[in-house]
């Protein structure tokens, strides 16, 4: 399923949060050389943030806040957060209550437009780099 970014469902959207944290510090470990040494905070709570999303996600922001200071990228990141939450009705974004199993489809179809980005851009920036020898 591809991504919609016009969907407006609470449990989609927080799916779509937790993909976007996920990627964001998937890609400074990637940068610092740490890729695949540990799991990212998004996947250590993912269970917590399922049962309580408004309090996980206050939390893993907390956690990306030096990641965010660091990485030259993290104005993109904020960029794509501000759109997500954008989304929200009113009321839905600080509703705690637990999240159906759709917040699955939010975070898979966000994680693999993420990954088509990436893999877009480096295809792009491999053809910039033959052009130019």
């Amino acid at each position: 399923v591809e991504l919609d970014s016009t969907r407006t469902d609470r449990d989609y959207l927080y799916g779509r949060l937790l993909a976007l944290a996920n990627d964001f510090e998937d890609s400074v470990l990637y940068q610092r050389g740490l890729k695949g040494t540990r799991p990212t905070n998004a996947v250590k709570l993912m269970s917590n943030f399922a049962a309580k999303p408004y309090d996980t996600w206050g939390n893993l922001w907390k956690q990306l806040i030096p990641y965010l200071k660091a990485a030259s990228f993290s104005g993109h990141f904020m960029n794509d957060i501000a759109e997500v939450t954008a989304l929200f009705a009113d009321g839905d974004y600080e509703n705690n209550r637990p999240l159906s199993p759709l917040y699955l489809l939010g975070f898979f179809s966000q994680r693999r437009y993420d990954y088509q980005q990436h893999a877009t851009r480096k295809t792009s920036n491999n053809d910039n780099s033959q052009d130019n020898q």
